[in-house]
C-alpha cells in the first residue's frame, strides 16, 4: 500500500467554533491518516480530526466514547499492487505488518475496546483509536 502517515487541509478561518475562547480567524485543519480525500471530502460516519490553530489539544468531544465515535475508522489508500485507490478499516490495515514506526505519535492504544473483546472471548488484538495528540502536543 501506499499513503501518506498523515494529510489534510487548513483553512484560514475556523467554521466550527465549539468553545468561545476559540478565534475564528486562527484558522482551522482537518487531520487524516492516510490519503487526504477524507479531509477535504466528508464521508459519513467517520471523521478527521478538527484542530483550531489557536488551540491544538482542544476538542469538542467529552470522553473517551465521543473520541472513539467521532475519530477516523476508515484509511483511504492507493493499493500498488491492484493499481487502485482503496479505502480499508483503520483497524484492518493497522493488523498488517506495516513499517510505521512512530504510529504513537498519531493515535492510542483502545484499551477498552481491547478488554471488551477479551470479555466476549475474541481473539487478542491491539486496537486504536487516531488522536494525534502526542503530535500536538510536541512530544517526541
Amino acid at each position: 500500500y501506499f499513503f501518506p502517515d498523515l494529510a489534510g487541509v487548513g483553512v484560514s478561518h475556523n467554521t466550527f467554533v465549539w468553545n468561545p475562547e476559540l478565534d475564528t480567524k486562527a484558522g482551522m485543519l482537518r487531520l487524516v491518516f492516510g490519503l487526504g480525500t477524507r479531509a477535504v471530502n466528508r464521508v459519513e460516519n467517520d471523521y478527521p480530526r478538527i484542530i483550531a490553530l489557536d488551540a491544538p489539544l482542544l476538542r469538542p468531544l467529552a470522553g473517551m466514547d465521543d473520541v472513539r465515535k467521532y475519530s477516523q475508522h476508515y484509511v483511504d489508500l492507493l493499493d500498488t499492487k491492484e493499481n487502485t485507490f482503496t479505502t480499508l478499516p483503520l483497524q484492518k490495515l493497522l493488523g498488517e505488518k506495516l513499517d510505521l514506526r512512530r504510529l504513537d505519535l498519531i493515535a492510542e492504544s483502545d484499551y477498552q475496546m481491547a478488554r471488551k473483546m477479551s470479555e466476549l472471548g475474541m481473539r487478542k488484538k491491539q486496537f486504536w483509536i487516531l488522536t494525534y495528540e502526542k503530535l500536538l502536543s510536541g512530544w517526541i
